[in-house]
């Protein structure tokens, strides 16, 4: 489920070519606004020269994406000098930037937005800053930046673990611990071995057991659940055992062939849409293969599962907020870290802030 945030400029990157004219911060400038560097203005005659900032990063997890980003700020340059642009990196220069040309070019102040649809990571994100310079540039006449604001879109995709806490039915034996949750909850991840001196096992054909997980706190949805066993059997001549999950629902059986050594297998599910409640009610559904009658024996020493899944806290604090009043008509800029109202440039977004609301 898609998601947004407003990523805004946090630091310098590259700096020392343009004036700025009353700091590098949300401070007041001459104009009554509230803006990032109070405007950038450049007045030099060397195209080369460019300033960066680093932007804001968001949290949107390992299997997370950005999908797309929407760019908006001011641009203003007089008619005799190079056309101000503003780009943006994220592990590569995006296609589309901020450009102020032609008519644009008449001293004014100047709104500009484009959008980018594209497929970005975590690393990606984290490495995002922009870049403000005049292309062209051939005159001392001045061309200024101000008031900036990334708007991200993003599918959350956090991973986290959860392991055996509880029996749910115990057909197969265990060996080395009391109870089978017990034998098989091995606080290792692939390709750490499992503890082999405490394990299930069966030599009964479609013998069941089952295996109550635990939980994680705060999740919206369930995207993707991935099961790694460590495991065994005795002789591959044995039909493969079968793995199901229940979340909610059971998923749906899935197998692979084991080997005769202990050896670390997954099976995944993707494309979920599961419940906190579903969640805390998972188990493992484990039924051993159909051919073993005493010939062939089927051994798991560990199992944990991985889970894909979006924090409640991205979908309430991302996503307009509910029971809010409307937006007051003053225009904001924000920087998320409370809930604030916010008017970027007019639209009524009523969206989050960080550190507050600035009046512009």
């Amino acid at each position: 489920m898609a998601k947004w945030a407003w990523l805004l400029p946090r630091s310098d990157k590259r700096n020392g070519y343009f004036y700025v004219s009353l700091g590098w911060d949300f401070i007041a400038d001459g104009e009554g606004q509230y803006a990032y560097g109070g405007g950038i203005n450049a007045n030099e005659d060397d195209n080369s020269e460019y300033e960066e900032a680093w932007m804001e990063t968001l949290n949107i997890g390992k299997n997370g994406a950005m999908t797309s980003i929407y760019n908006t700020g001011r641009l203003s340059a007089g008619p005799n000098c190079g056309n101000p642009e503003v780009r943006f990196y994220i592990n590569g220069w995006l296609g589309n930037f901020l450009y102020c040309g032609g008519a644009c070019k008449d001293g004014a102040w100047h709104w500009q937005a484009t959008t980018n649809s594209t497929s970005k990571s975590q690393s990606d994100i984290d490495g995002f800053y922009t870049r403000f310079q005049a292309q062209g540039q051939a005159s001392k006449e001045s061309v200024n930046f101000d008031s900036f604001a990334n708007k991200m879109t993003f599918t959350p995709g956090y991973v986290g673990v959860i392991r055996p806490d509880a029996d749910k039915t115990t057909n197969w034996s265990v060996t080395g611990a009391a109870t089978h949750y017990g034998a098989v909850d091995d606080d290792v991840i692939q390709p750490t071995a499992g503890d082999t001196s405490d394990y299930i096992h069966t030599n009964a054909s479609s013998t069941i057991d089952e295996i109550y997980f635990s939980s994680i706190l705060g999740v919206s949805n369930v995207s993707r659940i991935k099961v790694w066993l460590y495991a065994k059997e005795s002789n591959t001549s044995a039909a493969n055992c079968d793995v199901d999950v229940y979340c909610g629902a059971l998923l749906g059986s899935k197998s692979t062939a084991w080997t005769t050594s202990w050896a670390w297998y997954s099976y995944e599910w993707t494309g979920l849409s599961k419940s906190q409640s579903d969640l805390d009610g998972l188990y493992i559904k484990l039924t051993s293969g159909n051919n073993l009658a005493g010939a062939y024996i089927q051994s798991i020493a560990a199992i944990y599962i991985e889970v894909t899944y979006e924090p409640n806290m991205v979908a309430d604090r991302l996503n307009n907020i509910i029971g809010q009043a409307a937006c007051a008509t003053t225009s904001r800029v924000c920087r998320p870290q409370y809930w604030k109202c916010l008017k970027f440039n007019g639209i009524d977004k009523r969206e989050m802030a960080w550190n507050g609301c600035h009046v512009v």
